[in-house]
């Protein structure tokens, strides 16, 4: 899914986010909407703009590639086929060697053209060296600088959704979390309060309570979800006093669709649930309240989320 989109007329401006465009003049909206193109910088494939959200499969707004566009073959969305292998994930694209799934977590510069080779992100060029971090038995020599960047965690938890039996082999970067490099440990679902704190830095996930509505202040939002006890239940400080407005409205735009969702769900007896994902610090004094400071950490999304039993070879 792609959030957001820069205009063709003014490409070196921060690309707009699709949520913003919901509440914008919709008269200019209609006059620009030949004119979105991707937000990779070296990209000018054509997007669209999809801003309607029906229930009760409420989407949330998004950009689509337009009919029969080609993105840049360095650009983070181009079309590419998945395939995961056994012997640690070598999923790559077999024209671009780029790797087809969502796989390390970057942040984009403002007005910055980066290329490949001066690409943003927390192992880069002129860096000593690659984080020595683990997958488990059998790991091997990952080539960090072939893996797919993103900008937020919604494209990672999505391909930790949709892989259900690769997640062990699919790596991720993620500058917090330094003990893994592995889908299947680097999420973590909050279920059970147990009053301690969590030893590692994970993407915590845990179902969305929308019986609970959410407490919104000028610097912050209160998110309940549907874990921990009566007297402990976990929550979500999302702290967004240093947002930019758009930022604010992205996350309460997704915030309030996904409280609909959930919603729905519950009302609709469907096996779907309304997750939120995120990376926070947890409070040291109250273990079931995380505090969230940076947007691109956290996100909410609807879908069925399988786990596999795990069976151990015989000795």
């Amino acid at each position: 899914m792609i959030e957001s989109a820069r205009l063709r007329f003014q490409p070196d401006d921060e690309p707009l986010f699709a949520e913003d465009l919901v509440n914008l003049d919709q008269e200019w909206v209609e006059s620009v909407r030949p004119d979105f193109i991707c937000p990779t910088p070296s990209c000018d494939a054509r997007v669209v703009a999809v801003l309607t959200r029906t229930p009760p499969r409420r989407r949330t707004p998004h950009f689509r590639n337009h009919d029969g566009v080609i993105h840049q073959d360095d650009c983070v969305y181009a079309a590419g086929r998945v395939d995961i292998h056994a012997d640690g994930g070598e999923a790559v694209d077999p024209d671009t060697g780029l790797s087809t799934y969502a796989s390390r977590l970057g942040r984009r510069t403002v007005r910055t053209v980066t290329t490949p080779d001066t690409a943003a992100g927390p192992l880069g060029p002129g860096s000593n060296g690659h984080r020595q971090r683990t997958r488990g038995p059998g790991s091997s020599h990952v080539d960090y600088e072939r893996r797919r960047t993103v900008y937020t965690i919604r494209p990672l938890c999505r391909a930790f959704i949709d892989n259900v039996y690769q997640r062990e082999h699919m790596i991720i970067d993620v500058p917090e979390i330094t003990t893994t490099s592995s889908y299947l440990y680097a999420f973590k679902r909050l279920w059970r309060y147990d009053g301690q704190l969590e030893p590692r830095v994970r993407i915590f996930y845990g179902e969305l309570r929308y019986r609970d509505r959410a407490e919104e202040t000028d610097e912050t939002t209160t998110v309940w979800l549907h874990a921990g006890t009566r007297e402990n239940r976990y929550n979500l400080v999302i702290d967004h006093a240093d947002w930019t407005a758009g930022e604010v409205r992205a996350m309460r735009r997704d915030l309030h669709t996904a409280l609909a969702e959930a919603e729905d769900c519950v009302r609709g007896d469907t096996y779907e649930k309304t997750w939120a994902f995120f990376i926070g610090r947890q409070d040291t004094d109250r273990p079931a309240t995380f505090h969230i400071t940076d947007s691109t950490r956290i996100c909410f999304i609807t879908a069925t989320i399988e786990h596999p039993q795990r069976v151990r070879p015989i000795r």
